[in-house]
């Protein structure tokens, strides 16, 4: 799938989306079940429901305001959509993995203390 996003899909990207693939793969993300929030610009993807309803959910324009959501719903073509659901999926997992990470980590370094103290 990813060589007929570099291929197809990509290329034919708009602005915003390759702006926010950008975004996805090198800033940081607060991910939760329904969504992904970019941490510096409070802008919030859509990803649960799958690819069908993938979007941009929340832009923040002023102050305590958002966009409304209607304006939202074509704000990305069907291949920043497509490009930017496998991005997200991508880091989704990598989320998923990270308190394993964490965890694992944690109990290596306190075996590696217990044992050095002995």
């Amino acid at each position: 799938m990813k060589w007929i996003n570099e291929k197809y899909h990509k290329p034919r990207m708009s602005e915003l989306g390759k702006e926010l693939l950008e975004a996805v793969e090198n800033d940081d993300w607060q991910v939760s079940e329904h969504t992904l929030k970019h941490k510096k610009s409070n802008i919030v993807l859509w990803v649960s429901n799958g690819f069908r309803y993938f979007r941009l959910h929340e832009v923040p324009f002023e102050q305590h305001k958002m966009i409304p959501d209607k304006y939202l719903t074509d704000a990305l073509n069907y291949h920043d959509r497509r490009v930017l659901w496998d991005a997200s999926k991508e880091l989704r997992e990598e989320n998923k993995k990270r308190p394993t990470t964490i965890t694992l980590n944690t109990l290596r370094l306190a075996r590696q203390t217990e044992s050095i103290n002995q």
